[in-house]
């Protein structure tokens, strides 16, 4: 006859019970995340009651509840109230925490109170990545992605959308008016009449909110309001509108590690990369690193930072033009280098290409400007293009390199010999078919004095002030042509810890408010996912003795003298309070302590 495989009694007492330790297999995370945050010093992080207080209740561990949100967020739970439940439960977070069961507000609390703290943390795991060299201290990709907020689109509202909305609001109030006018003149019943006086009052007290919402839109200079959570936005994600924040996260190549976050409520990339390389820079606490990024992230003032900063944008392919104020700076051989950003910045001003940029495709020229005498002229291109661009405005300009003329109908006037004040320019045959005469003769012939490079074309009804004459000013153009292979690594580096974040830990949406604590929480799902990064890396192990081998300066043991004389001076005073409640009381002093 066939068998099954059988459990023990439920109400069997057993001989020899099992320890909750043999339930956690050796190679389990929960180990990991337990050895990680005991290495941590949560006093210099700043976390709140680190130390234990020697009077009152006592209070949780702050460890005890890190470690159970490092745990809960990579499993889908992020809500208080389904931790506290888990924490009943869960043998793994039970064996994590040794059986304390905190509710669900002290869960709460530690996370709303801790925002900064937890940030904190975020570092302190980068620097452990560092001592076990996962990271390649090189190449980091930079991306950004949606989060939704705790605020509906219905309280969310644009410019626009309150605009249309007070105007159909002010068309129902009319209607309403003319109801009441029509129901006197009919004679209808009350309760008609006071049903309709209702939805006025309230179409008109629904305008004024409104209307009250626009001049806030105004005072902040902004086009939109969020009623909720008031820093969120209303963004584009995917084809569709969400109100929420834009996280920008950096990628280790290597690893895959998210090493630094920032959130904004802007609904763009734009400008954004040069912040992120320089928080990465920290992480990996080197002077110069390439950054990955895609399109959404050119902006040529922000490209301009990135390389005067030892930072070398890898962007999608085509030559980027940055341009500088030409100095004239004394370029030694140790400043060209540029083994500071200081020396990279001196030699990219003066035409120079540093030497810790020689390997990219680089090229670097000094050009003259053509800049008018006039304020309301100036020229700031340094091609011929904006000088035929100028002519084309109805002006004859001259080209004083190429000593021609450029007339208002794209032909070109040659030097033909000069005269005692002025210089005089021929066309060619192609001026005897031009439909504008701008000059009596049949091919013009113009003439300029010396020092003047713009003059009028009457034809055109322009005007130039005498004596108006172009100089030239000196620029630095850099041309930069990013590397194509290291730019193909930035998909498989961005994109798979965004769908990991966004599906594994059902970090779609937000459950804090504003953008400080919202950061704080994401850098909560983000340890969850490097420490697993790291398992797979490294190993449970292996990972685990070197935490046990580095110092651990934060023992529950440790307390300050502060703290101490605190304790002490607080137990004083509370034994002299009972002592005068007992004299006055005539009764007996309470025991001494």
């Amino acid at each position: 006859m066939g068998k099954y495989i059988k459990g023990y009694n439920r109400t069997q007492v057993q001989l020899l019970p099992h320890t909750v330790d043999e339930y956690i297999d050796e190679n389990n995370e929960v180990r990991v995340i337990d050895a990680f945050v005991d290495t941590l010093d949560l006093d210099k992080l700043g976390f709140s009651k680190s130390t234990p207080s020697y009077v009152g209740a006592p209070s949780y561990d702050p460890r005890d509840l890190l470690k159970i949100y490092i745990y809960s967020y990579p499993k889908s739970i992020r809500s208080s109230r389904k931790i506290a439940k888990e924490i009943k439960r869960n043998l793994e977070l039970i064996w994590l925490v040794g059986g304390i069961k905190p509710d669900f507000r002290t869960i709460s609390d530690f996370r709303k109170d801790n925002i900064n703290p937890i940030k904190n943390v975020l570092k302190q795991f980068n620097k452990l990545c560092l001592d076990l060299n996962v990271f390649s201290r090189e190449l980091s990709s930079l991306d950004g992605t949606k989060f939704k907020a705790v605020n509906s689109k219905d309280n969310n509202f644009t410019k626009d959308k309150l605009i249309d909305r007070v105007k159909r609001l002010n068309n129902k109030v009319d209607e309403y008016m003319t109801e009441l006018e029509n129901a006197d003149s009919n004679n209808l019943a009350t309760e008609d009449k006071i049903d309709i006086t209702d939805k006025l009052n309230k179409a008109k007290q629904k305008a004024i909110e409104y209307n009250h919402y626009l001049e806030k839109i105004a005072d902040n200079g902004e086009n939109q309001i969020s009623l909720t959570d008031k820093e969120s936005r209303l963004m584009k994600c995917n084809n569709n509108m969400l109100v929420g924040f834009n996280a920008q996260m950096n990628v280790d190549t290597k690893s895959h590690i998210i090493t630094s976050i920032d959130v904004s409520n802007r609904p763009n990339d734009n400008g954004n990369m040069f912040e992120m390389a320089e928080k990465t820079k920290d992480a990996f606490e080197v002077n110069q690193i390439e950054q990955l990024a895609d399109g959404g992230y050119v902006d040529t003032e922000d490209i301009k930072k990135c390389l005067e900063n030892k930072i070398v944008p890898i962007l999608p392919d085509g030559e980027y033009t940055v341009t500088w104020e030409y100095k004239d700076n004394n370029i030694s051989d140790e400043i060209k280098k540029g083994n500071t950003k200081e020396d990279v910045k001196m030699c990219l001003e003066s035409g120079i290409i540093p030497d810790c940029y020689s390997y990219l495709n680089m090229e670097i020229e000094v050009k003259k400007i053509p800049v008018t005498t006039n304020k309301n002229a100036v020229l700031n291109e340094s091609d011929e293009k904006i000088l035929i661009a100028k002519a084309n405005e109805g002006f004859f300009v001259r080209n004083r390199e190429k000593n021609v003329v450029y007339c208002p109908c794209n032909n070109i006037l040659n030097f033909k010999r000069k005269k005692k004040t002025t210089d005089l320019f021929i066309g060619n045959s192609k001026c005897i078919n031009c439909p504008n005469k701008c000059t009596k003769s049949t091919i013009k012939e113009l003439e300029m004095r010396s020092n003047e490079d713009i003059a009028a074309c009457q034809k055109f009804k322009t005007y130039v002030k005498k004596n108006t004459k172009i100089t030239y000013q000196q620029k630095v153009f850099l041309k930069y042509i990013p590397d194509k292979n290291k730019y193909k690594l930035r998909k498989n580096t961005s994109e798979h810890p965004f769908g990991t974040l966004k599906r594994s830990h059902d970090a779609t949406y937000l459950l804090l408010k504003g953008i400080d604590k919202v950061e704080g929480e994401l850098v909560l799902s983000i340890l969850g996912y490097n420490i697993n990064r790291l398992i797979k890396i490294i190993g449970v192990k292996k990972l685990i003795e070197h935490l046990k081998s580095r110092d651990n300066t934060s023992t529950l043991s440790i307390t300050t003298k502060k703290n101490i004389k605190s304790a002490k001076l607080h137990l004083f005073f509370y034994n002299i309070t009972f002592y005068l409640k007992a004299f006055f009381r005539h009764s007996a002093p309470p025991v001494t302590f």
